[in-house]
């Protein structure tokens, strides 16, 4: 049964993603919402409840956005993430990003 409160969009967005203990590793994210996002992790492995930090770079590819999340699913080779903390800018670009 679905839960999200904001729809879905399909992307080949490149996200940098930071686990505690580990180095920031390049992924794919998937899907996205305003709320969270399918991330393709290969074989890295996050726990289910990790806090993890993603960072975005914007359509200039100068700037970064960055979000915190919670791993809330484990997948075959990837993660679903919550999105429980946004920084300057994260909710314009995922506005843009979802437009």
């Amino acid at each position: 049964m679905e839960r999200r409160w904001s729809r879905r969009k399909q992307v080949g967005q490149d996200v940098l993603l930071h686990v505690t203990g580990q180095d920031a590793l390049s992924c794919t994210v998937r899907d996205i919402s305003f709320e969270g996002a399918r991330i393709e992790v290969g074989s890295l492995d996050v726990a289910l409840s990790a806090q993890v930090g993603l960072s975005f770079y914007c359509q200039d590819k100068q700037d970064m956005v960055r979000l915190e999340a919670t791993v809330v699913r484990l997948l075959d080779g990837g993660v679903g993430v919550h999105f429980s903390e946004y920084h300057d800018g994260s909710c314009r670009y995922l506005l843009e990003l979802l437009d």
